[in-house]
């Protein structure tokens, strides 16, 4: 069957909206917040360095938006929340962000049967028109509007002009007389006016499958984005770009974005249709095993569309892996369930791979259950590594963190607050019935900084190679991505980098195919990025930063 790189949907409507390209020293973001009753918290900006022109975003890590130096917001459910305020003035020129987790455990869940939703169509020169499409309303529901522009409306229907192309925050709030109120914000894309933007690309074919795109487009600027669409999927956001298609044909969209703090945001696509049959890639990958005595096991590739070239990359799932032969045979020193994963590449065609991941069951050794790690400080202040000994039999682990909280995952995260003295404890059962249980004090502290919390990220011992040449260094520790697992969203951070570098983070999956690429900025020798895979599927990444004068990488697991 034929691979080709997964497809992903990358948000960048809030970077739109603040034109959040690079960050300004002149300002700073910062904000506090005050826990009300019922769920409702006070947000209040502290930023440094603002004026009167400066403008607040705010979006409350519910799919709920506001603006604003102050304001309030009710959450409706429980759980831990990540807020971020961003920034914007004209003068001083300046644009900042920063964000915050929050812990919400007094939110009452509604009783009433409100459902708040709204459709909209685009007219000519900046207008739309708004209509409630909410459930569950009664006579008497009064619909409030905030377009999103410091402008507002009310009525079951509404229009508004625009008057500069963007994307808007729209809200709707609809209050029944009862007590009831409820409200949605969905962003809302206004590019019908003129701004003298000509989009326009070409491309070319390289075989295999493999085409590159050049933006040819007139009246961009420095702040230009570029995001390049597949049959309506985001694939890339830089310029130029390549990607990797089956045989077919697609529509692919350019979309331009120009932002600045001093101009309108404008936005105009274009599409054109293009074929692919240079694909040739047939490749499948699979593998049988036999098991033998006192834990060897002897593993074949099964592998059909192979050619006599062909690369084989075995991952044996206890931490050891190895580049080599069709052929292969690995000893396991603990019973237990592993999940093998074999990569078969043509060398030939770098963009024909093809991975298969099975379970392995080892019963003739003995089955112990290791529950010993290490906790240690990072160069990064207040951010701590935990390091489980043996993760690869287990089937289930508890860590009880010495705060009255637990983690039911083995791979976690959690955060301290305040930092002191702690009694860790990880408690694991193997796949082969054993359990274990350690625990270990260890003293939380983080160096004078703006940080009121310590960070511990529970991460897999690093790989024994058997020969594998890997194509990433091997990471460093002021770099972190968490939470790990991930949902398919999560944060990176680096320290200690040179402000005069350029970073590109770049997302790979077991295969080999780039899934996310972007360039980011550096600020104060800091890398600070949240990322989102929401169309990932399970399984294990490689997450590669390329700096000036190196690469390096993590790995981090999507578990849904």
């Amino acid at each position: 069957m034929i691979k080709t790189f997964t497809k992903i949907k990358y948000v960048l409507a809030l970077c739109l909206l603040m034109g959040i390209q690079k960050v300004n020293a002149q300002c700073a973001a910062n904000f506090s917040h005050t826990l009300n009753a019922n769920g409702n918290v006070s947000f209040q900006s502290t930023s440094t360095n603002t004026s009167a022109s400066t403008t607040y975003f705010w979006d409350f890590g519910d799919n709920q938006y506001g603006n604003g130096q102050t304001i309030a917001h009710t959450y409706t459910s429980n759980g831990i929340f990540t807020v971020i305020l961003g920034i914007s003035s004209t003068v001083p020129s300046c644009t900042a962000s920063i964000s915050q987790t929050i812990s919400i455990t007094t939110a009452i869940t509604p009783t009433c049967q409100l459902i708040t939703s709204f459709s909209y169509t685009n007219g000519a020169n900046g207008l739309v028109n708004f209509a409630s499409t909410s459930s569950g309303t009664v006579v008497g529901t009064t619909y409030a509007w905030n377009y999103g522009d410091s402008n507002t409306g009310s009525g079951i229907t509404s229009s508004h002009t625009y008057t500069a192309n963007g994307n808007y925050p729209v809200q709707l709030v609809a209050t029944n007389n009862v007590g009831c109120s409820y409200s949605i914000t969905t962003f809302v894309l206004v590019s019908n006016l003129p701004c003298g933007l000509v989009p326009n690309f070409v491309f070319t074919q390289a075989g295999n499958g493999l085409v590159t795109f050049t933006s040819t487009s007139t009246g961009t600027n420095v702040s230009s984005t570029f995001d390049w669409y597949s049959n309506n999927t985001l694939f890339s956001s830089v310029d130029p770009t390549s990607n990797l298609f089956n045989n077919g044909t697609y529509t692919v969209t350019l979309l331009v974005t120009n932002t600045s703090t001093s101009a309108p945001i404008c936005s105009a696509s274009v599409s054109q249709i293009i074929t692919v049959n240079s694909n040739t890639c047939n490749l499948n990958a699979s593998f049988s095993h036999t098991n033998g005595s006192a834990g060897l096991v002897n593993f074949a590739s099964t592998s059909t569309g192979t050619n006599s070239n062909m690369t084989y990359y075995w991952d044996f799932g206890d931490g050891n892996n190895i580049t080599g032969s069709s052929l292969q045979s690995h000893t396991y020193v603990n019973a237990g369930i592993y999940y093998v994963a074999l990569v078969v590449q043509d060398p030939n065609n770098l963009n024909c791979a093809d991975s298969v991941i099975n379970t392995v069951t080892i019963t003739n050794v003995p089955c112990v259950a290791n529950a010993n790690f290490t906790l240690t400080p990072t160069s990064s202040p207040g951010y701590w590594i935990a390091t489980p000994a043996y993760p690869w039999n287990v089937a289930s682990a508890t860590w009880s963190w010495g705060d009255n909280t637990t983690s039911n995952s083995l791979i976690t995260s959690h955060q301290y607050t305040p930092t002191g003295l702690y009694t860790i404890c990880l408690t694991v059962s193997v796949s082969c019935g054993g359990t274990a249980s350690t625990c270990a004090s260890y003293s939380i502290t983080r160096t004078s900084s703006p940080m009121s919390f310590a960070y511990v990220n529970v991460e897999l011992p690093q790989s024994i190679s058997l020969g594998l040449k890997n194509n990433f260094l091997v990471s460093e520790n002021n770099f972190f991505v968490y939470p790990n697992p991930s949902t398919g969203e999560f944060a990176l951070k680096m320290d200690g980098l040179k402000d005069d570098e350029n970073a590109k983070i770049q997302i790979y999956n077991i295969t080999g195919s780039l899934v996310y690429e972007i360039k980011a900025d550096l600020y104060n020798g800091s890398l600070n990025k949240d990322i989102k895979l929401n169309n990932e599927t399970n399984g294990l990444y490689f997450v590669k930063v390329s700096l000036k004068n190196s690469v390096i990488a993590k790995k981090i697991i999507i578990k849904n």
